[in-house]
């Protein structure tokens, strides 16, 4: 017996009978729907209603099904149905939409989420809906809107048959899943989606889509229809809401720094350089990573991860002469980072506490005052663990700034000892042994991984990055 569930972001009229429903909307600008059932091989899915035809990106990842009780339907490992950006997707008064689909969670890999949907310039930037990779929680994103981001609990099974329902207007946002009522919260504020266009799948980085698509449609929030639909479902809504962590509100990284500061961003320049991937790419592996597109903490600054095990040390001379205070920029994420930094003599390991999983955010932090840099060298070592460092900031202790943003529970900094490479040797075999024991993978690949060259010193000589895991990268060179 197949299980359906249908999630629905609608502004349209739902008539429901028995265990079926039909739907009868206004043919008006802002309502599409693309029923993605041509079956001819074709790359273009026509939207029905609103004239705005679809694409597939990554066709090669994209194979037309079909099966006896459906019809046809798109059967996607990584790509997605792109849909140029217009303006009546942005509904600002809210929306009704309904998509039907399935997941292959088996093929999603190490990425934690996963990518329903998703309209403006990234998943966070617009309106999106995304799923996790361990099969219990939804969460929903809405730009512009308090709250921006809510995870709720919807327990999903492997390669089943789901129809979803969205209902966002009037205040509220409502979210039912095959015919049962998951969740209802209240939202404040106005829908405004940065320029973008709308993905039903992947949109990019490693959020991958893997899984069937067989319908979506969407339209403006009119509460009549909402009524309707809710009508005909049961409310188990209690359940599904996990408590909301205490609210900890931080301003903007943009205290203005007076003259004479330092910022080290470009991590590029530290020797050996590490991996320089584009904002999309997340390399989990024995190898420094630098995603310098990736504009999470403010424009001017990437991402530097550590190894997730191995012993490379990165250095830089920064050149400095006076005294400073250190500022660091990171990024608090779903479980708490560290990593251990050497200013000259000064070598310290900088915990970041965890954020929520609905809600990463930036900060900066003081980690030294009345620092002698002069002739002094940076170092990074990696600490077992994962890390967002956004930048190093140098400001001359004789102007330091009147205003601080204010301290961070539980950030710290301590002082240690310079990791050895026996010690940090260690570490990865410790990691090593816990990921064979759990099946993450077998003694031979982590064996092979090691007897990989060194990478060149630089981007162009490491060649294109094509795909990585923990115990290989593979990479065409130039």
């Amino acid at each position: 017996m197949k299980l359906n569930y249908l999630l629905v972001l609608v502004v349209c009229s739902f008539l429901f009978i028995g265990s079926s429903s039909s739907v009868f909307c206004e043919n008006v600008n802002a309502h599409h729907r693309w029923e993605i059932k041509d079956g001819s091989g074709s790359h273009t899915i026509r939207d029905s209603i609103g004239g705005l035809d679809g694409t597939l990106v990554n066709p090669e990842k994209i194979t037309w099904a079909q099966e006896d009780d459906r019809g046809f339907f798109l059967n996607i490992h990584g790509g997605s149905i792109e849909i140029p950006d217009r303006d009546d997707l942005n509904y600002p008064d809210g929306f009704i939409a309904k998509i039907r689909f399935s997941v292959d969670f088996d093929a999603l890999g190490d990425a934690p989420w996963l990518a329903l949907f998703s309209k403006g310039s990234s998943y966070q930037n617009g309106y999106s809906v995304m799923l996790s990779a361990d099969r219990k929680k939804m969460l929903i994103s809405l730009r512009g809107i308090t709250p921006a981001h809510r995870t709720i609990n919807a327990v999903l099974q492997n390669n089943r048959d789901y129809e979803l329902l969205l209902l966002f207007g009037n205040g509220k946002m409502r979210v039912v899943l095959d015919g049962k009522q998951l969740a209802e919260y209240k939202t404040t504020g106005t829908l405004t989606p940065q320029r973008g266009n709308l993905y039903l799948g992947t949109q990019r980085g490693p959020y991958k889509f893997h899984g069937n698509l067989y319908y979506f449609e969407i339209s403006p929030y009119r509460a009549e229809a909402a009524d309707k639909i809710l009508s005909a479902t049961t409310s188990d809504t209690t359940s599904n809401l996990p408590p909301s962590p205490k609210a900890i509100h931080f301003p903007p990284l943009d205290l203005a720094d007076p003259p004479g500061t330092i910022i080290i961003s470009d991590f590029s320049r530290f020797s050996p350089a590490p991996i320089v991937t584009s904002s999309g790419v997340r390399v989990n592996s024995g190898q420094w990573v630098f995603r310098k597109e990736a504009h999470m903490i403010n424009p001017d600054s990437g991402i530097l991860h550590p190894p997730s095990y191995g012993d490379g040390i990165l250095e830089f001379d920064p050149q400095l002469h006076g005294i400073y205070d250190v500022y660091i920029a990171a990024r608090a994420v779903t479980a708490p980072t560290k990593i251990i930094i050497g200013l000259g003599d000064e070598i310290q390991t900088i915990h970041v506490p965890a954020g929520d999983s609905a809600r990463h955010y930036n900060l900066e932090q003081p980690i030294a005052s009345n620092l002698k840099m002069d002739n002094k060298r940076i170092r990074l070592f990696p600490a077992n663990s994962n890390f967002y460092l956004g930048y190093l900031k140098f400001i001359p202790s004789e102007l330091r700034r009147s205003k601080d943003y204010p301290p961070i529970p539980g950030f710290t900094v301590e002082k240690t000892v310079p990791p050895t490479a026996e010690s940090l040797e260690k570490l990865t075999q410790e990691k090593v042994r816990g990921q064979i024991a759990s099946g993450y993978f077998t003694e031979r690949e982590f064996v092979e991984h090691r007897k990989i060259p060194e990478f060149g010193p630089s981007a162009r000589q490491r060649g294109f990055l094509l795909f990585a895991q923990p115990w290989m990268d593979l990479l065409f060179p130039n």
